[in-house]
C-alpha cells in the first residue's frame, strides 16, 4: 500500500510540472496575418502612392497600425517611382518580435500614363466632294500634353477611316491614342455623313475642333483599355528573394537581440512559478504520505 501511495505521489507531481511548465507557453503564442484587399494595384502618372492604403496587418486579430519607420508593420521594399511609368514590387512585413515571428506579402503596383482621347460630340456632316480633315473633329493628350494627330499611324491616328467623299452615305471613323512607351491605347468612335448640300441637314452640322478647345467636346467618361507590358510577377518576386535574403537574416537577428530581454523577463517568471508549483507538489505528495503512515 506504501509504495502504491508513493507512485501515486509521484505521477500527481510530475502532472503539476508539466502543467506549469507548459501553460504559459500555450497563452503566449501568437497569429500573424497580412490582408491585401487587391494584389496589384494600377495609378495613373503624378499620383500619390500611400503604402498604408493597401494592406491591412494585424497581431492577434487586432489591427497593427503601418509604421513608415520600420517597426512592427512596415514595408521591407518599396520602389514605387510615380513619375515613372513601370511595374513595382512592394513588400510587407509584419513582425511579433516577442514570439521572433513575422508574416510578408507582396503587392505589385502599375504606373501608367493619363491618356485622354477627346471627339466630336456630334455627327459630322460633310458635303459631297470636299475633303475630309479627321484631325479637326479629335485631340488627345498624354500626361497633360497634347499628341500631334499622325496620317502615318504613329501615336494618335484614325485605325479606322471608311469615308468617301464621292459617295453619299454614312462612314466609321475611330480614333486611337497610344502610349508609346507601353501597348496602353484607347479608342473613340465618330460617325461621318457625305450629304448633297449643307441645306440638308443645316442645324446638325457639327463644328470641328479648334486648337484652343472652344468648341463643343464631347465629355463622356473616359474609356481605359490598358493592355500595357507587365513583368512576370514571378520574376519579380525571385528578384525580391535574392535582392532580399540578406536582409531579412539581418533583422531577424535584431529582432532576436530586441526579444531576448523580454524572453529572459518571461522564463523567470516561469521558472519561479514552476518551482513554487513543484514546492507545492512536493509539500502536498509528503503530506498525503504522513497521513497515510499516521493513519496506519
Amino acid at each position: 500500500m506504501e509504495k502504491i501511495m508513493k507512485i501515486k505521489g509521484f505521477l500527481f507531481l510530475c502532472f503539476i510540472t508539466i502543467l506549469l511548465f507548459f501553460t504559459p507557453l500555450t497563452a503566449n503564442a501568437t497569429s500573424l496575418q497580412i490582408d491585401l484587399p487587391k494584389e496589384e494595384v494600377t495609378l495613373l502618372i503624378g499620383e500619390e502612392f500611400l503604402p498604408k492604403q493597401y494592406a491591412i496587418g494585424r497581431i492577434n486579430d487586432r489591427e497593427v497600425p503601418f509604421n513608415e519607420a520600420g517597426q512592427v508593420f512596415y514595408t521591407i521594399i518599396n520602389d514605387v517611382d510615380t513619375s515613372v511609368e513601370g511595374s513595382y514590387l512592394v513588400v510587407y512585413r509584419l513582425v511579433d518580435i516577442v514570439e521572433n515571428d513575422m508574416e510578408e506579402r507582396a503587392l505589385l503596383v502599375h504606373v501608367i500614363a493619363d491618356i485622354k482621347l477627346t471627339v466630336s460630340e456630334f455627327d459630322v456632316f460633310l458635303i459631297k466632294n470636299t475633303e475630309f480633315e479627321p484631325q479637326n473633329y479629335a485631340q488627345a493628350t498624354i500626361n497633360g500634353e497634347q499628341v500631334k494627330f499622325s496620317e502615318n499611324g504613329e501615336e494618335f491616328f484614325t485605325s479606322i477611316n471608311k469615308v468617301d467623299e464621292d459617295e453619299l452615305g454614312r462612314y466609321q471613323v475611330t480614333y486611337r491614342l497610344v502610349n508609346p512607351n507601353t501597348e496602353q491605347y484607347q479608342e473613340k468612335t465618330i460617325f461621318v455623313e457625305v450629304i448633297e448640300s449643307a441645306l440638308e441637314s443645316e442645324e446638325n452640322i457639327s463644328n470641328p475642333i479648334s486648337d484652343n478647345g472652344e468648341e463643343k467636346l464631347l465629355e463622356t467618361e473616359q474609356v481605359e483599355k490598358a493592355k500595357q507590358e507587365k513583368p512576370a510577377k514571378q520574376e519579380i518576386e525571385e528578384e525580391f528573394a535574392v535582392r532580399n535574403k540578406m536582409q531579412i537574416s539581418e533583422e531577424i537577428g535584431e529582432s532576436e537581440q530586441q526579444a531576448e530581454a523580454g524572453n529572459a523577463e518571461n522564463m523567470v517568471g516561469d521558472v519561479i512559478v514552476s518551482g513554487l508549483g513543484i514546492f507545492l507538489a512536493f509539500a502536498l505528495g509528503h503530506y498525503l504520505y504522513f497521513k497515510n503512515t499516521s493513519r496506519r
